[in-house]
């Protein structure tokens, strides 16, 4: 799987591409919102979590961007201020979430039966994503039956279950993953349009590059 350790430090990732993201995100989240970023019920806790982790650890990370404050975490990039401890979130706790990263990221929550679910996420800039069709579904099938991954079956799905049942919180991997899509575009609609198209031209193509963790 080209798994390796990842640093405290190379958890979140922003670069000079930042405001661009953060502007395309937003658009993306007011034109489609939940089938792009949303909680279900079974996530709701853990959607909190992830955000008091943002609020600690950005502004440790990256303080000339984010402030913490007694309530959550300001955006002094942006302007924005985000209260997390409200109840209820003046948005989704994985469309605020969305706002403060480039990343996109999902939620997996184990089940009785041993798989993981996928009831929460962000997955706003995907290539091969579409969170609206898989919200629900078990970590298996997304890739055996959904994503139609070559070999997870047969050589990927065992490691794979193996890693995230021994996981820790303070030992977090990391990865890098890469494909070629059609058009210029960092959503799914991008890759859809280029994919089924003949004798496209080569400029068209594009080489894209993900950097995946898993916590």
């Amino acid at each position: 799987m080209g798994l390796r350790r990842m640093p405290w430090d190379e958890w979140v990732e922003l670069d000079n591409q930042f405001q661009y993201f953060h502007g395309e995100k937003a658009r993306r989240l007011a034109d489609i919102g939940r089938k792009c970023a949303r909680t279900e019920p079974e996530a709701l806790e853990a959607a909190y979590e992830l955000l008091e982790e943002f609020s600690d650890y950005l502004p440790q990370r990256y303080p000339s961007l984010f402030k913490r404050t007694t309530v959550g975490i300001d955006n002094l990039l942006t302007g924005e201020h985000f209260n997390i401890v409200e109840r209820p979130l003046q948005e989704d706790p994985m469309q605020m979430a969305a706002r403060l990263v480039q990343d996109d990221f999902a939620l997996l929550i184990e089940k009785a039966d041993g798989q993981y679910y996928l009831f929460a996420g962000a997955i706003v800039m995907p290539g091969l994503w579409n969170l609206d069709e898989r919200m629900g579904m078990p970590l298996s099938q997304i890739h055996i039956e959904h994503g139609k991954v070559p070999g997870f079956k047969e050589k990927l799905e065992r490691g794979v279950m193996s890693l995230f049942r021994r996981i820790q919180p303070d030992s977090p991997v990391q990865r890098n993953t890469w494909y070629i899509q059609g058009l210029d575009s960092m959503d799914a609609e991008g890759f859809t349009k280029g994919a089924g198209e003949k004798n496209m031209p080569v400029e068209n193509f594009h080489y894209r590059s993900e950097r995946q963790s898993v916590r």
